[in-house]
């Protein structure tokens, strides 16, 4: 279960973007739950981004906060997260596990994590076209 810091985020971003019932509501079948209640924790944070990318200023950290300091040739903190949005509003089915074996097919990398900035624009232009 979510804890009520999450929830209040979640809400108050529908309140402040103007997101109508009926549409919150699509939103969350998109996660496959009815209510943000039944998220998952990992499930809630990918909402806030989406959240966050239709202009709610919730800043959460960052799921890859933690490669910012690795060898440039890498793919940023920023452009995964990037990829993970595509892929949450692109995508049938937004699990983990399904995105990595997008990403293997792609680009043939098995972690999302191990993705070059060469790869970025592929496997954006590969989401985008789902």
């Amino acid at each position: 279960m979510l804890n009520k810091e999450r929830i209040k985020a979640i809400k108050t971003a529908q309140r402040k973007l103007g997101i109508s019932d009926e549409n919150y509501r699509d939103m969350l079948s998109g996660f496959g739950v009815a209510t943000c209640k039944d998220l998952t924790d990992d499930g809630a944070k990918k909402l806030l981004r989406v959240l966050n990318s239709l202009g709610f200023k919730n800043k959460i950290k960052g799921k890859y906060d933690h490669l910012k300091n690795r060898s440039s040739e890498y793919a940023s903190p920023a452009q995964l997260e990037m990829l993970e949005l595509l892929w949450v509003r692109y995508s049938r089915t937004k699990t983990e596990a399904s995105f990595r074996e997008f990403i293997r097919k792609i680009v043939k990398v098995e972690r999302i994590e191990w993705l070059l900035k060469e790869h970025v624009k592929k496997v954006k232009s590969a989401i985008e076209h789902i």
